[in-house]
């Protein structure tokens, strides 16, 4: 079985509702999804969340970023310091990533909403193959298995 993590933001109650039924729709096609609400402890991972995101980015088969505007302005590290750190992290983690495997993505997979415009994605992911949700989710579930 593939597993997946999910990378999101916190953004808005629409986002957060697409990406929930974003999960369970992987879900049901049999892959192991791992996002940040699995974590149940009130103090958070017994790892702490920098270390959680970086151990889920490695451990992944697929990682997959759900980008909407607050996502890109947090994953280019232009937020408020005080907001969105996770995705922020997880941006630095990814872009390591794809710096390191000289540009060679074998792991990371955007997705927009189906109205977002495609410039929304990353410039270090932007030339990799996204996927637009709900419309093309099956397509991406048949790619990831």
């Amino acid at each position: 079985m593939a597993s997946v993590f999910l990378s999101y933001a916190h953004s808005n109650d629409e986002h957060r509702q697409r990406v929930r039924s974003f999960v369970e729709y992987l879900r049901a096609q049999n892959l192991h999804v791992v996002v940040d609400t699995d974590v149940r402890s009130p103090a958070g991972p017994k790892e702490g969340w920098p270390r959680w995101m970086e151990n889920q980015v490695e451990s992944a088969d697929w990682v997959v970023l759900c980008i909407d505007e607050t996502y890109r302005r947090r994953f280019d590290g232009r937020e408020d310091p005080d907001k969105g750190r996770g995705v922020t992290w997880e941006g630095c983690i990814i872009s390591n990533r794809l710096s390191t495997a000289s540009t060679n993505n074998t792991k990371f997979i955007p997705v927009l909403a189906d109205e977002a415009d495609w410039n929304l994605l990353p410039s270090v992911i932007s030339v990799a193959t996204f996927y637009r949700i709900p419309l093309q989710q099956q397509a991406l579930s048949v790619a990831i298995l």
